[in-house]
Order: structure tokens, then sequence, then C-alpha cells
């Protein structure tokens, strides 16, 4: 199996590679087979993967939402056999303000967004939502990279600071129906959340495949699209299924949201690509004998 896509940029700083370091081991964290129920009287008790007494701590901490040097004091017992809650979706690295959001691929998106169908981009208090679609953005208007700045003013003349704005080629700039908008932005953001997912090391024609641990369902994401993103966050961060049809990566100011495809339940998919895809299904993409 193969693809092809637009090449991803490595970040080799020192800063970088604390970072992807410091996500891998977390990744590790939530990936071993292990069980253990930590129990704290301020936050009740969760049953979470176990490496390590400690390690067990920091997966309860991520889910109650809390700094794990508080919690020192819980109590972790083995739970063999139980279901361990699955790794959250939101990861915030403390260690500072590290982006999900890639500056050149989002502008290379925008682009391309802008040629064809177009883009909205609806600013609202502190935050910009960029979307199309087949994918959606939102971040702090503070960390909005400039290289996207630019290029939305290069494409309607300024930055909406008001109404939701459409923005594509060889046409004026539309206003959207502040209605409308919200209820495009809502389809990106709500729905039913099943599995939690993380990248697996397979692509299948041009779809970048994403798993739940221990295997099941397999979710393809567009090459193309996925470049918006940090290479890292791709490789070690986990996103939210929504609906069966979409993925959402939560950052410390950043939402990422891009839709998936589902080829094994998929009506128009070939036959021949259900079979591959409920062939994937069944391995657990994660591990390195798959």
């Amino acid at each position: 199996m193969g693809g092809h896509g637009e090449r991803m940029e490595w970040d080799l700083s020192r800063e970088a590679t604390h970072n992807a370091a410091a996500r891998r081991a977390r990744i590790h964290r939530w990936r071993v087979p292990g069980r253990s129920r930590v129990v704290h009287p301020a936050h009740g008790s969760v049953v979470v993967p176990h490496a390590s007494n400690l390690a067990a701590i920091m997966n309860a901490a991520e889910v109650w939402g809390c700094d794990w040097a508080e919690i020192m004091d819980a109590q972790v017992w083995a739970a063999p056999g139980e279901k361990a809650v699955p790794m959250p979706t939101l990861y915030i690295n403390k260690g500072g303000g590290e982006m999900l959001i890639n500056e050149s691929g989002l502008v290379r998106c925008i682009k391309r967004a802008y040629k064809s169908a177009g883009y909205a981009v609806a600013a609202e208090g502190d935050c910009m939502t960029i979307y199309t679609e087949q994918w959606y953005i939102q971040c702090k208007r503070a960390a909005i990279p400039r290289k996207v700045l630019a290029t939305i003013v290069e494409h309607m003349g300024m930055i909406p600071d008001t109404e939701p704005v459409s923005i594509v080629k060889d046409g004026e700039p539309q206003l959207i129906m502040p209605d409308v908008a919200a209820d495009e932005i809502a389809h990106w953001r709500t729905g039913e959340r099943t599995d939690a997912v993380t990248m697996a090391t397979v692509i299948m024609q041009g779809y970048q495949i994403f798993q739940p641990d221990g295997g099941g369902a397999c979710y393809g994401v567009s090459l193309l699209d996925l470049a918006i993103m940090e290479r890292d966050m791709v490789e070690h961060g986990a996103a939210a299924v929504i609906d069966g049809d979409r993925l959402l990566w939560h950052g410390d100011t950043e939402v990422v949201a891009m839709n998936a495809v589902r080829k094994a339940r998929s009506s128009w998919a070939k036959e021949w690509e259900r079979a591959v895809w409920n062939a994937l299904e069944g391995v657990d993409l994660h591990k390195e004998e798959a």
C-alpha cells in the first residue's frame, strides 16, 4: 500500500525534539496492556492503562483535567480485565504553546480551496474560524500564523472581523448569514463522539489511516488536508471520531477537524475497497507485527 501527498516538514529544534519525546512517552503510557483503578477523594475513581503507579496517576490526571502532582496521594489498585477509559483527545502541552496547525500546510489548503469551491472565515471575540467542505480550523486570533492572515488579506483585501464571509477566486467576498455560519460551524464541532483514534502506519489510496488502540474501525483522512497539521501532532496526537465521518483534534489554542472516510461501511466504495478495508479493520495496525 502506498500513497502520495505534500511534504510535511520536520522541526528538529531542541524544544521540538523534547516535545516529541514527551508525546511518544504519553502514547506509550496509554497503550500498555496493564490496567489499574486510580482512586482519589476529590475526583472519584477511574480505570486507566498501568505501566507503573506514577504512569497510572498521570493518566488519571489527564482524565480528570488536573496536574498529576496534585493527586500523588491517590490510591492505585490493580484492575486486571477491566476496561480502561480511552486516551483523552485533549492534550495540552504545558511546556508551552506548541501548535496543531502547520502554517505552510494551512496556506496551501486555503489557496487550493480559493481556486475551487472557496472557503469561509468567521471571527468572534478573540477566535477566528476558517473552514471548507473538507476541513475546519479554529484558533485564537493572536495565534493565527502570519502567512495565513496574509493569504486571507491577499484574497479579500482585509481580515473579516464582524460578519462571516465566503471567499472564492473570481468572485466578490460574500457575507454569510450568521445563523447559517453557526450551523456550518456546529457541524464540525458537534455530533456523536465514538472512538478515540491515533495514526496507524498505513496509507490507503491517498488516505492516512487512523484507528483506535487495539484495532477496529479504520478512518481515512486525505493526505492533502492532513498537511494542515504539524507532522508530530498527526503522528502522536489523538482525535475524536464524530458521527463516523469526521475527526476532531484539540490543541492549546486550536481545534482542527477533517472529513474522514470508512470504506468498510461505505455504500459508494467499490466491492474490492470494502474487502481491503474490512481486512485492515481485522488487524491492530498499531502493532509492529501487524
